[in-house]
């Protein structure tokens, strides 16, 4: 395991490197600059609101997922903005160790539990924007040339939530083989101890009611990440464009966030965007300026909520160290 870490590190700077380099290689500057000057700062405002709605009520579907109680809402809040910080600053997914950590700290959470919910978290993301792109491309598919790539990111979904399902409905058939690892090998146990968390952490697919609850969470998600998308289109002035290319953004996003990657996801943005507005006749150059904007909001508002809970913490330890004297 201390090996893997910087070779996850590593493979998280050259996979963010690479695809900075391929971003950045054909750019003309002088029109990335001008579609930078050109932007209205009015839209960047909305499109920074609709973002941050986003990322609080992704807290709120995190708490669902784990079924920790309502007086948990602010401790979680708490743990993702830790989170976000750390994905701004550190790189290799430091972002989900650290609001994990937070959250075991406050809440007593299991790494078992927290880490099956962070799979089921991104899954969401995952599946509903599948669906959606679905949709739209029975819709619109014929005015597209959509990429085998694209496919493969929306299979990828769909394999991953049939193998969580099938372990969620048949998993307790694998104890007798951890149990006997388990007393074979002092590995074994702790393999052992993470499936019985495991298994506990995705008992949300075995509620109706909180399935129900998290798909409705998830649908205002959707809607505010693709209308911030949207909101960036027109502040860049491309009034012209339709939801889909959001979608389809978003995505490419939610693929690439699941890799180990550079702090911020820089590189990320800027591929996502080229991949997603070719399709709508969007030059390359203009496409990597809009994927950086993207990613400078995207990053100050990860910073700002992140400092902000840490400073939340620094003043509830000075009022304790205060109130103990």
């Amino acid at each position: 395991m201390a090996i893997m870490k910087p070779v996850i590190k590593l493979f998280g700077y050259f996979l963010g490197g690479f695809f900075l380099l391929y971003s950045f290689w054909q750019v003309h500057w002088d029109e990335f600059l001008t579609c930078i000057k050109n932007i209205d700062l009015r839209w960047i405002i909305v499109m920074a609101v609709s973002l941050l709605l986003s990322m609080f009520l992704r807290s709120i579907r995190w708490q669902l997922i784990l079924g920790l109680p309502r007086q948990d809402m602010g401790r979680v809040w708490d743990a993702t903005c830790i989170g976000y910080l750390g994905t701004a600053i550190y790189p290799a997914k430091a972002g989900d160790v650290l609001k994990i950590l937070r959250l075991q700290k406050t809440t007593g959470i299991t790494t078992g539990e927290a880490l099956m919910s962070l799979i089921v978290d991104r899954i969401f993301d995952g599946l509903a924007l599948s669906a959606l792109l679905a949709v739209s491309i029975l819709a619109w598919g014929k005015l597209l040339n959509v990429s085998h790539s694209l496919w493969l990111v929306v299979a990828g979904f769909m394999v991953v939530f049939l193998l969580l399902s099938w372990f969620c409905i048949s998993g307790h058939r694998l104890e007798p083989l951890f149990l006997k690892l388990s007393n074979k090998h002092s590995f074994g146990k702790w393999f052992y101890q993470f499936y019985q968390q495991s298994l506990n952490g995705l008992k949300l697919l075995k509620s109706p009611k909180r399935l129900f609850a998290c798909g409705g969470i998830q649908a205002f998600i959707t809607a505010f990440d693709i209308l911030a998308c949207w909101y960036l289109f027109l502040a860049f002035g491309w009034k012209d464009l339709s939801l889909l290319p959001a979608i389809i953004i978003l995505v490419y996003l939610a693929a690439a966030f699941s890799l180990p990657s550079t702090p911020g996801y820089i590189g990320v943005y800027q591929i996502a965007s080229i991949f997603a507005l070719g399709l709508f006749g969007i030059r390359e150059t203009e496409a990597v300026a809009y994927g950086t904007v993207f990613q400078t909001i995207a990053f100050i508002l990860f910073v700002g909520v992140g400092i902000q809970a840490q400073l939340g913490k620094t003043k509830h330890s000075l009022r304790s160290v205060h109130d103990s004297n």
